[in-house]
């Protein structure tokens, strides 16, 4: 192995397969190619995969992006570049960053990420959140904040502990260390929707053409990407909508409001409560044409008075949460793409939820992967390879896959086998789960 490479290595022996990962990471860098890798748990995947991309982004002025699902695995990621600073003496800049939500002093924990980004975005524009104000009225501390982050190796919640005390905005003090960091550990949201992504490599100064993007726990990211490309919209989000129609004297709207859900039931109309009959297909005109039919309504004009009413609700004081803006959010994306999604109505608990799902992940990770300038895709359970490179629109030619040896001897594998215990849907019962 690379001299250059191991003197990052931050632990006295390489593990068994560790040194093979290496070698491939360094060499799908150099060529500018990704690596999708089933690397079986005590391998050493983190430190095999953060070592040579590390060595190459500071050799080649690039950005390493680490996206991990989980905040636990950010902690991780944090010890494993404390070790790497202390081994290598090299200087390096290594930023943490989580959902911005989940570091706000205003706890709007029960926020989706889009409905958060849009509450932030306004409260910061009234200039009526104090630690973002701060910021400006106290420029000194905060660069003084910032090059703690910049000069330290910290994990997020070291960070808002740090921005608590001096009452600033810990998103804004890790995206401003996060401008000149060369390591960055985020989430998989924060490349993989759009308009964060955007927002967030604007604010860092950054691009996805000559990154380099490191994905933990690499299984996941395919039905994380239709998550975030998802929506769904239940009769008891529309009757909250209602509430704040008729709060603002919106009484037509709140009219309109209560009779779509009546258009949902009728759309409903047939389904049970059993698996395999509580959920139906539909066509984006189904919806569209029995608003406009059933309210009197143009659709769009529906779309335009919810929005203007959730602007008024956000502007109250405290409050974090327009339903109004989400049944909007989701009449919008009904009309939207249809290539990769699948419309429908299930009924579940005795009500009835429209859902616009993804179904493609390609959608956004094909153009993603094409402009990195490499990918490491790793997990524990990566196989089939070739299903993963093809369901996240890999090119192929781009591409290597490669299925790790487990470091442990065979025969120290346990096999079990329970012959009257399923984990099957109907089968499932309190006697089930205590066998």
């Amino acid at each position: 192995m690379n001299q250059s490479i191991m003197k990052f290595f931050p632990f006295e022996r390489v593990r068994k397969g560790q040194e093979e990962f290496m070698k491939d990471v360094a060499n799908v860098l150099a060529e500018g190619k990704h690596l999708i890798a089933h690397a079986p748990t005590g391998i050493g995947k983190t430190a095999a995969a953060v070592v040579p991309s590390l060595s190459h982004a500071l050799a080649e002025g690039k950005t390493v992006f680490f996206l991990t699902p989980k905040h636990t695995h950010h902690v991780m990621v944090v010890e494993t570049l404390k070790l790497i600073k202390e081994k290598s003496g090299e200087d390096f800049i290594v930023v943490d960053i989580v959902g911005k939500q989940w570091t706000c002093p205003y706890k709007a924990y029960d926020l989706d990420t889009e409905e958060f980004n849009y509450f932030c975005k306004k409260r910061k524009k009234a200039e009526r959140c104090e630690f973002y104000n701060r910021i400006r009225k106290k420029k000194a501390e905060f660069r003084e904040v910032v090059k703690k982050i910049r000069e330290e190796i910290l994990h997020s919640e070291e960070v808002a502990k740090i921005c608590e005390d001096y009452g600033f905005c810990s998103y804004e003090a890790s995206v401003e260390a996060g401008k000149k960091a060369d390591f960055i550990i985020c989430d998989y949201f924060h490349l993989f929707s759009e308009k964060v992504r955007e927002a967030l490599l604007s604010k860092l100064g950054k691009r996805l053409q000559g990154s380099i993007m490191i994905i933990d726990e690499a299984h996941n990211l395919p039905d994380r990407i239709r998550k975030l490309l998802s929506y769904s919209l239940s009769e008891n989000t529309i009757k909250k909508a209602a509430k704040e129609a008729r709060l603002f004297d919106f009484l037509s709207l709140a009219e309109d409001l209560e009779e779509l859900i009546k258009v949902i039931s009728t759309l409903g109309k047939g389904l049970k409560e059993e698996e395999n009959l509580n959920e139906k297909k539909l066509k984006a005109k189904d919806l569209v044409e029995l608003i406009e039919e059933r309210l009197k309504l143009d659709y769009l004009s529906l779309c335009q008075e919810l929005r203007e009413l959730s602007e008024l609700v956000l502007e109250l004081p405290d409050r974090t949460r327009a339903y109004s803006r989400g049944v909007s959010r989701f009449l919008e994306k009904w009309i939207s793409e249809d290539f990769g999604y699948v419309r429908s109505i299930k009924r579940e608990k005795g009500r009835f939820y429209l859902q616009y799902r993804c179904l493609d992940p390609s959608i956004i990770s094909e153009k993603t992967f094409a402009e990195v300038s490499s990918s490491i895709l790793m997990s524990g359970t990566m196989l089939p390879l070739e299903m993963y490179r093809d369901v996240l629109g890999f090119e192929r030619d781009r591409v290597l896959l490669k299925a790790y040896r487990s470091p442990f001897p065979k025969e120290n594998k346990l096999w079990l086998i329970v012959p009257n215990v399923t984990t099957k849907y109907s089968k499932r019962s309190e006697v089930m789960y205590k066998k």
